[in-house]
């Protein structure tokens, strides 16, 4: 992966890749967040509560794909309870050190259930609000050809930047 800093993306498509379809119109997607799950303790000698995140267990999360109208194979096609994998490619700008402007392929992989299909509003000479919910089982983010995230946690995977951030916690398990 080039060094720099990643100013915008310029342009991004979605793609369904199990069913191998371009799904147009998506306005903004909202990735999910890397939070483990967490335990709220009390014990003797503390002052009050406190929250300890489990090592080894991602939370639960949602990917949002805001779409202003639902036409397509966002209307035809995509059904609750169904599984997917939505496939985001785009291209990145990314400033180097040496103060030039170079474009980076990004791409990311989002896998699981449809939780919500909200058909949004209908106001006459404006764009609507749908929208697309989808619990997150997988996520795989890729920069410049490297990938950078991975997390699934029907496999047990977490890895950042290839190193397995589970390693020791399945390790003990293991043994």
């Amino acid at each position: 992966m080039r060094q720099g800093i990643g100013v915008q993306i310029d342009k991004f498509e979605t793609y369904d890749l199990l069913n191998a379809r371009r799904l147009e119109g998506t306005g903004t997607v909202q990735l999910p967040p890397d939070e483990n799950m967490s335990n709220t303790t009390k014990v003797t000698g503390l002052g009050g509560e406190i929250n300890v995140p489990a090592r080894g267990m991602m939370a639960a999360s949602t990917a949002t794909y805001s779409i202003p109208q639902m036409y397509g194979g966002w209307l035809a096609s995509i059904q609750n309870g169904k599984s997917y994998v939505f496939t985001i490619r785009g291209s990145m700008t990314v400033v180097t050190s040496e103060k030039e402007n170079v474009d980076v392929p990004v791409r990311w992989d989002i896998e699981g259930p449809i939780s919500k299909k909200d058909n949004g509003k209908l106001e006459q000479a404006a764009t609507g609000d749908g929208s697309i919910e989808q619990h997150v089982w997988a996520f795989r983010q890729w920069v410049d050809g490297d990938v950078v995230r991975e997390w699934d946690v029907v496999k047990n995977i977490n890895r950042i930047g290839g190193v397995d951030i589970n390693a020791d916690v399945l390790r003990n398990i293991m043994a």
